[in-house]
């Protein structure tokens, strides 16, 4: 099959698939679906098919394991399902070059992340799953939406205004914002940047973002967001390391004092915490007269990700200082068992 005869193909292949997937549970009929996929091939500059060729078609969609069946003559799909293009032989070999030439940075703990990635994408060719490596993702996340402009707007150095709306409140403001980086955490992203109304830097859920607006003259961040970066890191460039190593998650409370967290572990379940520390400040201090709980420590800024880690481990972990975050912890737990009250 030419490059040309290809493209043909999979332009009809995705048209044909828009229209059932479209068409809901319902379904649609062939001719119905002949119909509507010779007017859109039509409007991008495509001939006509016949009946033989739309047959053949919703084959090969079947061949790309769409869940499509056709019953009282009507076809449609028995779940959700997405059509990826497989890449071709010659995309697979520059992604291979990539992978080769990013080994040298193995020892960086983002590797595993790209491996993971690139194994997907050449996974996607014949429409195959890769199932080699995988990274704990979730596609349909409201707050993958602006990342790669917001990375843009980062890298210019531009200001922006964000149209953003908190989930607990019914109206949405305009925030003047100078962005300045992008964390992942828990499967969302979050913008931190500086805040010109407030002159802190603030960080903002991507899934709140409703719209970004652009001036129609460009205006570079604010002199007083650089000069917040270059104070708090010693550098024009922002640090997340820096910014980030006195909390669990993203959520930064500029006044709150780093303090040691104490809690107990039981024995069955210390090994998890060993092996990956919920915070590099983490510390295993001693065992429990009886052995069954074990001591550690982390050395953090109090706030909700830090709540909600340890509320993880159910009963298997115990908080025993200080004490306003035992009781928020006696608080939030006493309110669970009220909600288990019918």
């Amino acid at each position: 099959m030419s490059k040309n005869d290809n493209n043909l193909h999979w332009e009809r292949l995705f048209i044909c698939h828009e229209i059932i997937k479209n068409s809901g549970s319902k379904g649609i009929a062939l001719p119905i679906l002949l119909k509507k996929l010779n007017s859109k091939l039509h409007d991008i500059g495509y001939k006509s098919i016949a009946d033989r060729t739309v047959r053949d078609i919703v084959k090969d969609l079947k061949d790309h394991h769409a869940p499509l069946i056709c019953q009282k003559k009507y076809y449609f799909y028995t779940e959700n399902f997405e059509l990826k293009h497989p890449i071709t032989s010659t995309e697979i070999e520059h992604l291979q070059n990539i992978q080769s030439y990013l080994a040298s940075y193995s020892y960086l703990p983002q590797y595993a992340v790209i491996a993971a990635m690139l194994s997907d994408i050449e996974g996607m060719q014949n429409n195959q799953p890769n199932a080699h490596l995988s990274i704990d993702t979730n596609i349909n996340s409201k707050s993958n939406d602006g990342v790669n402009e917001l990375l843009n707007y980062i890298k210019e150095e531009n200001q922006i205004t964000l149209v953003y709306k908190k989930f607990d409140k019914t109206t949405q403001q305009d925030i003047t914002v100078s962005p300045l980086h992008l964390r992942n955490y828990n499967n969302r992203w979050f913008l931190i940047a500086w805040e010109e109304s407030t002159q802190k830097l603030i960080h903002y859920g991507l899934d709140r973002i409703k719209k970004i607006k652009e001036s129609a003259k460009t205006i570079p961040i604010s002199t007083q967001a650089k000069e917040a970066v270059l104070q708090k890191f010693g550098s024009p460039y922002f640090n997340p390391q820096l910014y980030f190593q006195d909390v669990i998650g993203v959520t930064i409370h500029e006044n709150a004092p780093v303090e040691t967290i104490y809690f107990l572990v039981d024995s069955s379940i210390a090994a998890y915490f060993r092996t990956k520390p919920i915070h590099t400040t983490q510390k295993e201090h001693k065992k429990t007269p009886s052995d069954d709980k074990i001591e550690f420590s982390i050395h953090v800024k109090y706030n909700k990700e830090l709540v909600a880690n340890l509320l993880y481990w159910g009963s298997s972990v115990t908080i025993t200082s200080p004490a306003h975050v035992v009781n928020k912890i006696k608080e939030i737990t006493t309110q669970m068992i009220a909600n288990y009250n019918f």
